[in-house]
């Protein structure tokens, strides 16, 4: 299978700028906070990618150091670790991560008085047109409890990923402090602030029409001509097929339906870098050439037909698409190819995300023989974010990243509802008797998590499938039907993570930190409520959801 390919010309060529922020570190996995054991390790990450560490204990000096850090021989006494991450332009973490704790003797040990550090671990995109967000945290010591607040909310308790919604277009600010089971509370809470803009064109309207258009020709100039930040819409109607060719520079331009939902367009073919499309029904598909960066399709309803739903960059590498967002739309019935195909892609603005594939509804589509994927990852990319999507009613593959020469570096999968992959091949001799699986990566993969999610329930199903080389990745609280580690003709993955239900895992082993459990107790499985009391799995329903226009 070839990709479809319309060349363009790159855009012109300059010089980023010089790298001076530091990168904050966080510590994953720590002892607890009184033990008897005369040993230690930890684990940490950087928020950048290629970061080094330095390491230290007690009084000790600065040292490098790999996670995860081991020590032995630990004297009987209190002690702290702390780790610091030097990006790959040397600027070092001034708030080194630190975890204080007590080597005590069989004997009753002292009261714990150390409060945990607390880390926010993924968060939205600094600037977003998306009025939804999800943070997901972590605390240095086990067994925390957590409050969060919104701007300024008063705390109240949540878990980790906790997600908001209906946000104004404003600057938010989110917090989280951690109390350990001692009764400490982190005295610093972790803090991320980011802007939700106008410009995206979300499904409730909230950007103005700088003009109003009734035309394709019409729409295609006045966008050609629009300055940065401006929104032509298109009046109620049917339409044909657009090309988008001027790059735009930041913030871009869009392009949206004036009511949601009341025009239909064709195509739509991206060539140039900086364009939002959204509130449309789309009946051809959407097709972003190579080297185009900051395309964003928002709240639109993308229609079956003969064509891929959302193509990400016609390239290959060395080509790539750079900070592309898929947001908030349905994808509806079955495409020729794949509902989303990602070639290449890539984190320009240094904000963790290089493709988004957040709130989307997939459905109804089908294995045609010609890899009729829901999502399908190509070549190689880096940091994929794909979260909060709910895929149902569906048949053949789900979310499939294929083997990479390289490693896919930054892969977050957090937060995904499937359910019912119960539709048949088309023919049904193409896989008679069985389904292609709803959730398969395979590697190498560094650096990344696959938290909180939920799938193959609610009949029909096949088998989840992680294999290849896996790299400081964290699988933790899925609630999984089926589910294998396998060797794939080259190697068992080996990951951490904890809070994992399974089902079946086939010949091979499921997750690690699995229990088994082919019966949870969902809330309203019958509507699509697949939440859990125990925090494991999806926290949200698929009808607190705004899907399409």
């Amino acid at each position: 299978m070839s990709p479809a390919s319309s060349p363009a010309a790159s855009p012109p060529v300059t010089t980023p700028p010089t790298d001076t922020t530091p990168p904050n570190t966080s510590i994953t996995s720590s002892p607890s906070s009184t033990t008897t054991a005369t040993t230690a390790s930890f684990g940490f990450k950087s928020s950048e990618p290629d970061s080094s560490f330095q390491c230290k204990l007690d009084g000790s000096s600065w040292a490098n150091c790999n996670s995860p850090k081991s020590y032995s021989g630990l004297t009987v006494a209190s002690h702290q670790f702390s780790v610091r991450a030097i990006d790959s332009a040397g600027n070092v973490d001034p708030s080194a991560a630190s975890d204080s704790w007590t080597v005590t003797s069989s004997g009753t040990p002292p009261p714990d008085t150390t409060p945990p550090n607390t880390s926010i671990t993924s968060s939205p995109s600094s600037s977003t047109a998306a009025t939804s967000a999800i943070f997901t945290f972590a605390s240095t010591e086990s067994g925390s409890s957590f409050q969060c607040k919104l701007d300024s909310g008063s705390w109240t308790a949540c878990a980790s990923p906790k997600s908001y919604s209906g946000l104004a277009v404003a600057s938010h600010q989110f917090s989280v402090r951690a109390t350990d089971t001692a009764g400490n509370t982190d005295a610093s809470p972790a803090t991320y602030g980011w802007t939700v803009t106008s410009t995206g064109g979300s499904g409730g309207g909230s950007a103005e029409c700088d003009s109003s258009v009734s035309s394709v020709s019409a729409a295609q100039s006045a966008l050609s001509a629009a300055g940065a930040g401006q929104v032509v819409c298109l009046t109620d109607g049917t339409y044909g097929d657009f090309t988008l060719s001027s790059s735009k520079a930041a913030p871009g331009v869009t392009l949206r339906a004036a009511n949601p939902g009341a025009a239909t367009i064709g195509s739509v073919q991206v060539n140039g870098s900086g364009y939002t499309i959204a509130r449309f029904v789309i009946d051809g598909g959407v097709t972003i050439a190579r080297n185009v960066d900051r395309t964003v399709i928002d709240h639109n309803r993308i229609l079956a037909g003969n064509h891929y739903g959302v193509f990400v960059c016609t390239a290959e590498p060395p080509d790539q698409c750079d900070d592309t967002e898929i947001t908030n739309n349905i994808f509806d019935g079955a495409m020729n190819e794949d509902q989303i195909r990602a070639n290449v892609y890539h984190d320009g603005n240094g904000d963790g995300i290089g493709l988004l594939v957040e709130g989307n509804e997939f459905r109804g589509n089908t294995e045609r023989g010609s890899h009729n994927d829901t999502f399908q990852s190509v070549w190689v990319g880096d940091h994929l974010v794909f979260r909060k999507n709910y895929l149902h009613d569906f048949g053949g593959q789900g979310f499939f990243v294929k083997d990479q020469d390289t490693a896919i570096n930054g892969l977050i999968a957090d937060d995904n509802l499937i359910v019912r992959q119960d539709l048949p091949c088309e023919p049904a001799s193409l896989c008679s008797g069985y389904q292609l699986s709803p959730w398969q990566v395979y590697g190498p993969i560094a650096n990344g998590e696959m938290n909180h999610n939920t799938f193959a329930w609610g009949g029909g199903g096949g088998t989840a499938v992680l294999t290849g080389t896996y790299t400081n990745m964290e699988v933790s609280d899925n609630v999984l039907n089926m589910i294998s580690l396998t060797d794939g003709g080259g190697s068992i993955p080996s990951m951490t993570g904890s809070n994992n239900t399974y089902c079946n895992s086939g010949a091979w082993s499921p997750p690690p930190g699995s229990t088994k459990d082919c019966n949870p107790a969902f809330l309203d499985p019958a509507n699509d409520d697949y939440r859990l009391a125990n925090g494991r799995g999806v926290d949200w329903t698929p009808a607190e959801m705004h899907y399409g226009p």
